[in-house]
């Protein structure tokens, strides 16, 4: 459940706000407001995949030691 997720979240969030990222760079006079906004959005979405990561690190530690 955890890693879909994680997929679901790197394939609809995280690869699109990549690309609109590099678009808007790529523009003759970018826009630095909504960069910003999207980089914020990116940066909640991979501090919530690594506290995700950690949580399922321990699952699986609490599985290798109590079974």
């Amino acid at each position: 459940m955890d890693t879909t997720i994680l997929s679901i979240q790197g394939v609809a969030v995280l690869q699109p706000t990549n690309v609109m990222v590099y678009l808007e760079m790529r523009k003759s006079d970018p826009n630095g407001e909504q960069i910003g906004h999207l980089m914020r959005r990116y940066v909640r979405v991979v501090a919530f995949q690594g506290s995700m990561q950690v949580l399922i690190i321990v699952i699986m530690s609490r599985f290798a030691t109590e079974l």
